[in-house]
């Protein structure tokens, strides 16, 4: 659908994956067939923010595709796994020939030398990145499932947070649910608006002890009614 969309105006293609806000993820196959059916004039731009919480193979693969496709560029950022949001940091991998092309178009301000002391840092601590990876995936199958057994619908995620919405339920509840986690447990929780994602509502993982109470508290919600 999104090749056919492509009309010749169309000079550049974003594609978020896993995406924000559903979590969900492409395939490499989808990936490379969308690569190849995109004409070359037009700029894919595929970003990977959520990447290190998919898999570390199917990273690699994306990567690989920059090298079969001159017209695609892989945007990262220490943003997410890294914990380094209020930093702006992030990285592309593009051909060659694309660099200086980007380079000429960046904004006013470019990643200061802050941002850039503590981006190289974090990349010497791949264990402890690893592990906090790892806990999230592990809590993200186990209150997804939690979620399951109350009765809610949940989007398989790919990323650090988690989608769902109640089975039987409607835009209107679903903001109530949002007012009781926040009245009842200080939870947080994101509503989330977009077209035909309206009766869902979107939260990070936190620590265990937290989403734990989380899920309490939907319980709670759902016991009241």
């Amino acid at each position: 659908a999104l090749a056919a969309a492509i009309t010749p105006k169309t000079r550049v293609v974003f594609l978020a994956n896993p995406n924000n806000p559903t979590g969900t993820m492409v395939s490499i196959g989808a990936l490379e067939n969308l690569c190849s059916s995109i004409p070359e004039h037009v700029v894919i731009v595929l970003d990977l923010a959520y990447g290190e919480f998919a898999a570390p193979e199917y990273c690699a693969q994306v990567h690989q595709l920059v090298g079969r496709h001159e017209n695609l560029i892989v945007t990262r950022t220490f943003s997410k796994a890294y914990g380094l949001a209020g930093a702006r940091v992030g990285w592309a991998h593009a051909a060659a020939w694309m660099i200086p092309v980007l380079y000429a178009a960046r904004g006013m301000g470019t990643v200061n030398a802050i941002a850039q002391a503590a981006a190289a840092a974090a990349l010497n601590e791949v264990e402890e990145i690893g592990l906090r990876v790892q806990e999230i995936k592990s809590e993200r199958a186990r209150v997804a499932g939690a979620l399951g057994q109350l009765g809610l619908d949940v989007i398989e995620s790919h990323a650090n947070f988690l989608m769902a919405r109640l089975r039987d339920g409607s835009a209107a509840l679903t903001e109530a649910l949002v007012e009781d986690l926040f009245d009842r447990g200080g939870f947080i929780v994101n509503r989330t608006r977009e077209a035909g994602l309206e009766e869902f509502f979107r939260f990070s993982l936190h620590l265990p002890e937290n989403n734990t109470a989380l899920v309490g508290c939907v319980r709670a919600f759902i016991d009241a009614r």
